[in-house]
């Protein structure tokens, strides 16, 4: 399981030959709209919706499983706040310590093993790989996410408290970001 916060962008949209990925959140999508039972809580059962489109978009060759490769361009593309196909060191320290990992120290020279200043893809990954974060997700180990591992796991990482429970605060703070 992981723990922790994210941010937003926007569905599916086409930039040039490139689709974001980044697991935006729709602007429809209000935590009131989402919230079916009224109690200010949204379950995992609730936050599917959300979930479930973010597993849609990562999913690139729509087999409803997200390998690695996926996984991997889906989180780099949250990290990369800016766009710009590069993660800088503030970007990595914003991300790691959103993602349900901030609670492990990691300088980003661990991670940037060129050392330019910039992670690309590969080295990301390769980071990541590391600490076995792609497996943490992989809850049945089979190799793949099915969509309800990445629902369980991104519920998780909005769940910022770790409480079990997705406040509206909670919900508010990434969706406000406009970081998936």
């Amino acid at each position: 399981m992981v723990n922790n916060q994210g941010e937003t962008s926007a569905r599916g949209q086409t930039t040039g030959n490139q689709t974001n990925v980044t697991g935006a959140v729709p602007s429809q999508w209000t935590f009131r709209n989402i919230d079916s039972d009224r109690d200010l809580e949204l379950t995992d059962h609730e936050f599917t919706r959300v979930s479930g489109d973010i597993y849609s978009r990562w999913d690139a060759n729509r087999d409803a499983r997200l390998d690695q490769d996926e996984f991997y361009t889906g989180l780099y593309t949250v990290f990369d706040t800016s766009r710009d196909r590069r993660i800088t060191q503030n970007e990595f320290t914003r991300g790691w310590r959103n993602w349900g990992i901030g609670g492990q120290q990691v300088s980003y020279g661990t991670f940037d093993a060129n050392g330019d200043g910039i992670l690309d893809q590969n080295e990301f990954r390769t980071g990541f790989d590391r600490f076995d974060y792609y497996d943490r997700w992989d809850t049945n180990r089979d190799g793949v996410l099915a969509q309800n591992e990445f629902n369980t796991s991104m519920y998780d990482v909005w769940d910022a408290n770790s409480d079990n429970v997705l406040a509206e605060n909670e919900f508010n703070d990434l969706a406000g970001r406009r970081w998936f």
